[in-house]
This record gives structure tokens, C-alpha cells and sequence, in this order.
């Protein structure tokens, strides 16, 4: 039935090739006898029907999407009909007949009008379709291969063609070659009838195509070994699976089609491959069915019909899934298509369906982003967030412990689709997404967050690798993440954020372990010293360890770089001059510091300059001890402020300008070093009288010399100021409580604060012979109670100035000894004498401490 269209009737015209055969002629057809082995009744059938299908198409000039047929059954009177008919004139075009007897065997007959065979299409190869995209058959065997299969064993149909005037005879000859018989039929009995439904059907042998399968019921034929057989009927049964190797006969009544071809959704036809409805015997790759069924419209098989190329048959089935949901109108139906084509990845073993190569590049974002708002929309009020399998242990934990939703993992290969296409974010990615969009806070006025804020600062400016990179601190709390670097494509500079929990002494520890004395982790954020290094070193860590993932050129290259500023941060950061103070006396300025070192090497040395608030106040602002700052100098040649190197904590700066506010600037003498945080701008001590105010380290004493004589011992009314390091007052009662009872006052000062080791009463401004109580606070600080003796205090002063040799002490500056608290205390030389008439009779002056 690789008919051509008759003459007359069609643009294509075909000559009569069997104008010599003038009764019979036998053709051998030159196809083995066991060809085609996997192939069974319900193949050859196919073959048989598309050819017809093809021959009506053509010679009526149809679309194929054009070819329709309409099938009638009646059981009682044992027929099956198919008819196809014009899509505009309604004639009828082609039909298919299947009647049996009470045994349920029958022979079925097959017409398609105007058309007919030639000679030439029993040769192998020969075929009417071969440049024809639009028809199944292209390579010229389907009607002899059918026929054979349908004679061979065990089937025994006999086939049997009437066209161009001539009946076609199949048959295996003695030798068991397969051979037709082409016999020149009666001019008489051109015009044949069938009566099918009660209706006459009529057909012309000479310008239509019969075709009778299964006729001659015990007649006789040779079989493909040659041994002589009885021929048999088609079994009912057989009959109707051979109607499913087509579309056109008996087509789903859920399929979509697009420009690709079909989805067949109904579940029949799963895992069933059509080519222009012709269908594939083989279906399914390596073993795995498809899931659904498809018919394509374009596509190249082998000469047995076996399958498609693998690829084309992906590409085609994700084309026709694209084009089906892209194309959908109702909104209910895309989403019922989505929800299918997305339960296809979400099985462990992706179906051939969407088995397809590199299959990222191949996927429309258009409907990658459909299928992501569909599963948005599934998880809608559920809270669910997805996440790739292959990153299972660390996404579960993210998402139940930050995001507080449940997880839902997706296949890796469906989850790299929606990547590529899509907005959708892993959890890591959702995190970095969350920490950008954090808001930009102002770090909190603290010691600790100072001194966090001054070590990172130094340390990325330290290496021309993190030089440029822009720090904001940002409110990230509850996200999981503390550091992101995010990269400008536009002019490639970095920002670093960095969570504010950084800057709090609790959260910095939470994961940290330091070595901080534990009098500095009482939780709150004001140590006077900082002693965290650990925590900043951490930091600085993470911030390298973002910079090397993000290095895809050379990551080993930045991984030997990292170590190597690791090592230089962890040696210099220890030294960086922390808890900066001045103290302003009548004849120096003392500067004082303290380091996290272990111990003071007598090769380190340390630089420090007292630069000029009114042209050096940028200074402060230097971060690392840079070129042209001192070496032994007492001049810093970079801008002639006071400067010197030292090799311990304390260093001491005579003749300055007392008009000049100075702030000091310290570091390891190193090149390179980090400096510590200046402390506030402080000048020169000025003494105006005999009863000058001292000061230590932006401490003033105050000295109210008023009358108290109506004191009776209760509490005073007059406070003890604390100035802005502190923020507090304290009450005078609470100062007196030190005193010694029945001691004579009339003078006394009550001093708050943590004491630089060498500074001595002396230095506060007063005489020797006082004597000292001290007490310390949970906080670290230390009260010290100044008590004026009885008036012989001449020789407690004179003991004062004599060192422990007997010696005098002329300079003044005679170092205490420690008392049990840390901080220094002359030891008394003289008794406070006896007890007085109390404190309502005596002189009495009260000196409030200020701390600026």
C-alpha cells in the first residue's frame, strides 16, 4: 500500500510499470526469511495501516493533523468499521473492515480510494515517501516486510493485494524465499462491493488499493522453510491490539497536541512512542519506560522501526512539554501540566521523558520560571523551602534552625534547572541573599567594639590583597551567617559585611574560646583593656576564607597568601597598644598602655608620638606604623610632633606647650605594626597655685574647700562626679564608708578609676603623709580614700622622700609598692595619731574625681 495517486487525480503522477505482464509474473523479493526478528503481527499491522493512512493523506492532499477516522463495532452482528472521511466534503476516503465468525476469527479488509500499486514497490528501497518529512515509511520496505512477517510462523495470515488490475499474492516458494505473485485480474470484475453496517461499500481494482489479511481459511501456502501450510484467520483479539499500533484508529482522548507532536497523558498509552502515529516497537531508554506517551511528527528511525536516536527522542519529548504548557490558555490546566511535568524530576530516576543531555541549555527560562512559581505556590502557607538533595545535612539544618521552615529537598538535576533559570535560592544563597539586604547600623560605643572595629580595619589595610575592601556592619541577627563579601562587576571593588555581633562581647564568645582574664566576660561591653584578640583574629580568619573561595583564578596562590597574613596577623595583633591613657602632671605628661603580648622582649620596642590636635587630628585615623614615623628620635620627622621609642609601657613627655591639646599615637616599632586607639585629647598640667588641681588621665580632683562643720557623721550631701567613661555618681555616703572611724578629717578625696601602676600621690597633687584606703569593685575599678594624718605629717613626708636605702628621693617620682588590689601604695611612715572630736568639729573638704 505504498501506493501512488492515480493519475489524473493528483499533482504527482505515477507510470504503470506491469503494462508487460500480460497474466502472471512472480518477483522474488530479496528479503530474508528472518528478518526483522522482534518484530510480531502487531508491527506488520502498523505498517499496513500507515500506508494507507499515508496514500489517503496524499492523494487528497490533507494535512496529517487533517486525517481523521471514526470507528463503528458491532458485537451482535460480529464487524468492526473504519472510515475516513474528507475534513470539509465529509466523503468518504479510505475504510477498514473486520468481521469474524462464532470462534472470534475473521479477515479484515482495507481500501483507500484513488490510488494504486506499481511494480516497483516490491524492490527493497523503493518507496513514494523518501523525500516526503510529512509520511512515516521513507525507506521503501514496510509492505513487503509486513506481508512477510504476517506469513511466516506461526501466524500463517495470508496476504493478499488488489490494485492496478492485478491481485499481489505473497507467498515463500519451495527454496522458502519469499516471492509475490502479480496475476492480471478479468477486465469483467474491475469493480468490487463490500457490505459493511448495512451500507454498500464499492471499490475499483484498477484505480483504488485492496488489501485482504487472513482470507482462505485452510487454504494452502509454503511457510519460510518451504514445507506447505494451512493458512489461518486473524484471532479477534490480535485484531484489536493491532488497532493500538496506530493513533489515527482509535486515537486518546487525553492528548495535547503542539508543533512537535503529541502528549498522550492518557495512562493506556504510557510508555508508548508514535512517529506520525505510527508506533515504535520499541519504547523506553536503557530499560526505563516513559512515563507518558508521545507522538512525534518529525523523527528518523531504522529500516526495522526500531526506536529513534536517543537524543532527538529527549529533545523532542521536552519540546512537546514546553510548547504544551507555554501554549495552554486555562490557568487550571497549565498548573494540572505543570504539576505533572514536575513530578517527572521529582523521581529518583529521571524517565527517558526528560533524560536528556546538557538539558539546562535546552529548557526555556519561560517555563523554568513557571515551574518554580508552581512549586511557590504548592508550598504557599505550608512553610516549606526546597533545596537540593546533594547538599542535604547542612540545608536541613539551615532551614529548621534560621528560617524556622520545614525542608523539602528536590532532585540535584532539577534544582541546577531552576538555578540556571531561575530567582530561586539555596538555603546558603538565601542567607547571603538575607545578610545584603540587612540593614547598615552604627557600631555600638564600646571598648570592645572599638578595639574589634581597629584590628580588622588594621589588618585588611595591612596587604595590598584586602587594602581596598569597604567594611559595613550590618543588623544580621538570626540569619546564621556573620561575614559576606559581595563584589561590583562594575568598578571590582569588594564590601565587606560583617554582623554587629561581632561587636558584642557575648555573641563575638559564643564560638570563640579566648583567653580573657574572666573579670573582662562579665557580658557587658566596656573593658578598659581590650583582651579579645582571639575573637578579631576569628574574624579576620573568615573574612580570608571568603576571599579564597571567591578566588576561582588562583585559589592556590591566595591559599599561601592567606597563611602567610594569618601568621603576620597573629604575631603583630597581640602587640597593638590597647587601654591608651594620659595623665597631665605639674612637671610631665605621662602616656600608659598595655599590650597582649606574653612577655615584653627586650627587642621589641615601641613607638610613640604625641601628635597636635590642631594639625594632626587625621592621625588618629592611622591605622598601622607606617615609614617616617620615629626611630630614636624626640622629633617624629613626618609632622615635628614630640615623639620617642621605648621599650616598656609608660612613657613620659616633658616641656610641652600647654596652649596644645595632644593625643598619642603607639605601635610596635615595627613597620607594618598596628596602633592602638588614641585616647581623648588632653593638655599640658598648668599650676596656677600651691592648690593646683592634678589630673590623671583626664581625671580632675575638684577641691570644695568649704566649712562642713555642722557634720554629725550622717550622710553628705555633696556627690561624687564620675565623668563620661563612666556615666554614673556616686553618693558621698557611700565614699565616707572607707574612712576610718574616730580619724580626724579635714582633708580627704575619694579617687575612682583604674590607677596607672606608677602613678603616686605625689602625682594627684598631694603631700606626702597621706594616708590611703583602698577598695575594689566588681568592675575592676579601685576607691582609693585619701586621709590627711594628724598635722605631724613633716616626718611621715620626709620618711616619704627617702627611698629604701635612706636615700632621698629627689626626682619625685619614687615607685609604691603594689597593694592586694594591683594598684600602688606608700607605705605609711607616720600614725594617723589620735581620735579626734569627730567629723562635726573638724575641717573637712570633699574633692569630686572627674574621668574625661
Amino acid at each position: 500500500m505504498a501506493a501512488c495517486a492515480n493519475p489524473g487525480t493528483s499533482s504527482t503522477r505515477c507510470s504503470n510499470d506491469l503494462d508487460d505482464i500480460v497474466d502472471s509474473k512472480r518477483f522474488h523479493l530479496n528479503i530474508h526469511q528472518s528478518y526483522a526478528p522482534g518484530w510480531g503481527t502487531g508491527e506488520a499491522c502498523r505498517e499496513f495501516i500507515q500506508n494507507w493512512k499515508d496514500a489517503i493523506v496524499k492523494s487528497n492532499k490533507l494535512k496529517a493533523e487533517e486525517f481523521k477516522t471514526v470507528r463503528q463495532s458491532n458485537p451482535v452482528r460480529r464487524e468492526t468499521l473504519i472510515t475516513a472521511s474528507h475534513p470539509r466534503t465529509g466523503g468518504i476516503l479510505g475504510f477498514m473492515y473486520f468481521n469474524w465468525d462464532e470462534q472470534e476469527n475473521g479477515i479484515l479488509q482495507m481500501v483507500n480510494y484513488n490510488s494504486r500499486l506499481q511494480r516497483r514497490h516490491l524492490s527493497l528501497g523503493a518507496t513514494a515517501k523518501s523525500k516526503d518529512n510529512s509520511q512515516a515509511g521513507q525507506h521503501g520496505e514496510g509492505m513487503k516486510l509486513a506481508a512477510l512477517i504476517m506469513m511466516r510462523s506461526p501466524h500463517y495470515h495470508a496476504v493478499r493485494f488488489e490494485s492496478s488490475g492485478c491481485s499481489w499474492n505473497f507467498n515463500f516458494d519451495t527454496n522458502g524465499e519469499f516471492v509475490c505473485l502479480i496475476k492480471r485480474l478479468k477486465k469483467s470484475s474491475t469493480s468490487r462491493t463490500l457490505r459493511a453496517f448495512g451500507k454498500a461499500f464499492t471499490y475499483d481494482n484498477k484505480r483504488d488499493v485492496y488489501l485482504e489479511i487472513g482470507a482462505g481459511q485452510g487454504g494452502k501456502k509454503k511457510d519460510e522453510f518451504g514445507q506447505t501450510i494451512r493458512t489461518q484467520k486473524i484471532p479477534r483479539q490480535d485484531f484489536e491490539k493491532w488497532l493500538e499500533y496506530s493513533l489515527d484508529i482509535d486515537p486518546p482522548s487525553r492528548q495535547i497536541r503542539t508543533p512537535y507532536g503529541s502528549l498522550i497523558l492518557s495512562p493506556a498509552y504510557g510508555n508508548k512512542i508514535y512517529l506520525r502515529g505510527l508506533r515504535l516497537p520499541e519504547s523506553g531508554q536503557d530499560r526505563h519506560p516513559f512515563h507518558y506517551g508521545y507522538n512525534f511528527w518529525e523523527g528518523t528511525t531504522g529500516r526495522d522501526r526500531s526506536r529513534l536516536d536517543k537524543t532527538e527522542e529527549a529533545r523532542t519529548c521536552i519540546e512537546i512539554w514546553q510548547s504544551a504548557i507555554l501554549e495552554m490558555r486555562d490557568n487550571q490546566e497549565r498548573s494540572d501540566l505543570l504539576g505533572k511535568f514536575l513530578e517527572l524530576w521529582k523521581t529518583a530516576k529521571h524517565p527517558p521523558d526528560i533524560r536528556l543531555p546538557y538539558l539546562t541549555n535546552n529548557i526555556n527560562p519561560q517555563v523554568a520560571e513557571l515551574m518554580w512559581a508552581h512549586l511557590l505556590a504548592e508550598a504557599n502557607g505550608e512553610g516549606i523551602f526546597f533545596y537540593s538533595e546533594r547538599d542535604e545535612k547542612e540545608s536541613r539544618q539551615i532551614i529548621t534552625e534560621y528560617f524556622k521552615k520545614r525542608p523539602v529537598s528536590l532532585n540535584s538535576k532539577l534544582w541546577s534547572l531552576l538555578g540556571f533559570h531561575t530567582t530561586c535560592r539555596s538555603p546558603q544563597e538565601q542567607q547571603a541573599h538575607l545578610f545584603r539586604k540587612a540593614a547598615v547600623v552604627d557600631p555600638p560605643d564600646t571598648d570592645f567594639a572599638r578595639h574589634m572595629i581597629r584590628i580588622i580595619e588594621a589588618c585588611l589595610f595591612g596587604h595590598s590583597t584586602t587594602k581596598g575592601i569597604q567594611i559595613s556592619w550590618v543588623d544580621a541577627r538570626h540569619i546564621g551567617i556573620t561575614v559576606l563579601i559581595s563584589s561590583d562587576p562594575d568598578d571590582a571593588t569588594k564590601t565587606l559585611n560583617i554582623s554587629q555581633e561581632w561587636l558584642s562581647f557575648k555573641s563575638a564568645h559564643e564560638e570563640v574560646l579566648c583567653q580573657c582574664p574572666r573579670a573582662n566576660s562579665h557580658g557587658t561591653d566596656t573593658h578598659a583593656v581590650f583582651a579579645c584578640d582571639q575573637a578579631a583574629l576569628k574574624l579576620y580568619q573568615l573574612i580570608l576564607d571568603q576571599l579564597e573561595r571567591q578566588d576561582q583564578e588562583s585559589p592556590s596562590e591566595f591559599k599561601k597568601r592567606k597563611r602567610s597574613m594569618l601568621e603576620k596577623a597573629e604575631m603583630l595583633v597581640p602587640w597593638m597598644p590597647r587601654g591608651v591613657r594620659v595623665v597631665s602632671m605639674p612637671t610631665a605628661t605621662k602616656v600608659s598602655w598595655e599590650t597582649n603580648a606574653r612577655r615584653l622582649e627586650s627587642s621589641k620596642l615601641m613607638g610613640i608620638v604625641l601628635h597636635r590636635e590642631d594639625r594632626c587630628s587625621a592621625k588618629r585615623n592611622d591605622l598601622l606604623h607606617l615609614p617616617g614615623s620615629p626611630s630614636q628620635s624626640v622629633i617624629n620627622p613626618d609632622c615635628e610632633c614630640p615623639a620617642m621609642v621605648v621599650q616598656s609601657k609608660t612613657a613620659t613627655f616633658k616641656n610641652l606647650d600647654s596652649r596644645i591639646e595632644y593625643f598619642p599615637v603607639i605601635a610596635l616599632s615595627d613597620e607594618g605594626s598596628l596602633t592602638g586607639i588614641p585616647s581623648k585629647c588632653l593638655p599640658p598640667f598648668v599650676a596656677e597655685s600651691s592648690e593646683s588641681t592634678p589630673a590623671v588621665d583626664g581625671m580632675s580632683v575638684v577641691d570644695n574647700d568649704e566649712s562642713d562643720s555642722d557634720y554629725d557623721g550622717g550622710t553628705r550631701d555633696h556627690p561624687l562626679e564620675v565623668g563620661s567613661s563612666y556615666s554614673e555618681t556616686l553618693a558621698s555616703d557611700d565614699l565616707l564608708g572607707l574612712s576610718q572611724e574616730g580619724h580626724k578629717h579635714d582633708h580627704n578625696c575619694i579617687v575612682k578609676g583604674k590607677l596607672l601602676d606608677w602613678v603616686t600621690l605625689r602625682d594627684l597633687g598631694f603631700p606626702c603623709g597621706f594616708d590611703t584606703h583602698l577598695t575594689a569593685e566588681a568592675s575592676g575599678d579601685t576607691l582609693i580614700s585619701v586621709l590627711k594624718p594628724l598635722p605631724d605629717h613633716e616626718d611621715s613626708r620626709n620618711n616619704h622622700n627617702r627611698n629604701d636605702d635612706g636615700e632621698g628621693d629627689n626626682d619625685g617620682d619614687r615607685i609604691p609598692t603594689l597593694d592586694s588590689f594591683g594598684a600602688r601604695k606608700h607605705p605609711r611612715t607616720e600614725p594617723l595619731g589620735e581620735a579626734g572630736p569627730g567629723p562635726s568639729s573638724s575641717k573637712a573638704y570633699q574633692k569630686r574625681a572627674k574621668f574625661g
